[in-house]
């Protein structure tokens, strides 16, 4: 079972969702980009078929997926946003070259808040506030949104716009804007615009089921073969692969609460009315700081 609970309102800007995970899953890959990991059971994941080199793992979006399997075990997953790792933790994202270790050296707490999460002992109530706890105090002394931030919301309005002319807009030279961009997303405006670009087209409301049929117009991908092409470099597998990834059984928690208010799976996902208010305005909110349309189909 897979556990997903919603962070605090005030942090809806950077941290996405609290997951935990404690059933096996077998091989595959990594696909969730800026990513906060606790393993509360160290020998609960493997990447590439290896042990972690560190109970607390992070990763961005700037590099191909690891071969991760799921044991076993306990882990907390905090699904971050673009920029989080930079805004909130002061940690460039280009570092995250793979899976990376983390420790008190990255960010003061981190490993009290492991040794915390593991002595909440499965009570999730308990997890959503100790993250949130955390969270909210980097969020306090956060790094204020500027440049990288209005560039990325230029690309995600007109993805078709070369970067000179993004730049132009904001009033900044390109070299400014190139630098800003990847000081914040660890990738260059160019690359921000092409993961933006295949993030949308992978987003289908479908979960894993994507398909060319559902990919919009206008992401202006030439053809089927150049999705597929874009996709594997971006993603480290053909679409077909992706379809092939586990998905498991989902619950999902509303703020505070204990017993989950949907469950779904791979074959009933279920459709936006089957979701609680709380996680209907999740999902909402959620497709602008993602630039998705996050959640399940509005069918």
């Amino acid at each position: 079972m897979l556990h997903a609970l919603l962070p605090n309102r005030d942090l809806t800007r950077d941290v996405g969702l609290y997951i935990v995970s404690e059933d096996a899953f077998p091989a595959g890959h990594f696909l969730r980009p800026n990513v906060l990991c606790f393993c509360l059971d160290r020998d609960a994941v493997l990447l590439d078929g290896q042990g972690i080199p560190g109970p607390i793992l992070g990763n961005s979006f700037n590099s191909l997926p690891q071969t991760y399997e799921k044991r076993d075990g306990t882990i907390v997953l905090v699904q971050m946003f673009g920029g989080a790792w930079w805004r909130l933790f002061g940690i460039d994202p280009a570092r995250f070259s793979r899976i990376e270790p983390l420790d008190d050296s990255d960010c003061q707490g981190l490993e009290q808040l492991l040794a915390s999460l593991k002595a909440a002992g499965g009570d999730l109530v308990a997890i959503s506030g100790l993250l949130d706890a955390f969270f909210l105090k980097l969020f306090e002394q956060a790094s204020p949104r500027g440049l990288a931030e209005r560039a990325r919301a230029e690309i995600v309005a007109d993805l078709d716009a070369p970067v000179g002319i993004i730049a132009g807009r904001i009033g900044v030279t390109e070299r400014t804007l190139q630098r800003a961009v990847r000081k914040t997303f660890g990738v260059s405006p160019t690359r921000l615009k092409r993961i933006i670009r295949l993030f949308r087209s992978r987003d289908q409301g479908r979960g894993l089921d994507i398909d060319w049929l559902h990919v919009p117009g206008d992401l202006d991908f030439a053809d089927q073969s150049h999705w597929i092409k874009e996709f594997r470099k971006l993603q480290g597998m053909t679409p077909s692969q992706y379809r092939a990834q586990p998905y498991g059984e989902w619950a999902y928690y509303d703020r505070g609460k204990s017993e989950p208010s949907f469950v779904s799976t791979r074959s009933q996902m279920g459709a936006m009315r089957d979701f609680s208010d709380e996680w209907r305005d999740y999902f909402a909110a959620g497709a602008s700081s993602l630039d998705l349309s996050l959640g399940p189909s509005a069918s």
